[in-house]
């Protein structure tokens, strides 16, 4: 999936959420999905890691973990972290997103 397009499904999914129409099945297939793109390829992003700070960079080579490719995404993601947490990602802060 393109990075434009998993922008647009992250919008999808806050607009349904403000709106209180919110599907959970489609928010399940979505977790389950791999179509977020990682440093290991295309994963579900279910424990997937957001890094938010500099800080994080020096994680990624310490822990093992799925981090989202800033790189795909540069740093429109950074405004979707409720939709993030929603999707089961988490943040370098320490706290789910």
């Amino acid at each position: 999936m393109s990075a434009s397009l998993g922008i647009s499904l992250l919008s999808f999914i806050r607009y349904s959420n403000d709106n209180n129409k919110l599907d959970v099945e489609l928010l399940k297939s979505l977790q389950d999905g791999k179509w977020l793109k990682s440093d290991q390829g295309f994963v579900n992003p279910l424990g997937a890691v957001y890094l938010t700070s500099d800080i994080g960079e020096d994680i990624q080579h310490v822990a093992e973990m799925r981090i989202v490719d800033k790189t795909c995404y540069r740093d429109e993601l950074r405004g979707f972290v409720n939709e993030l947490k929603l999707l089961g990602g988490g943040s370098d802060s320490g706290k789910r997103v």
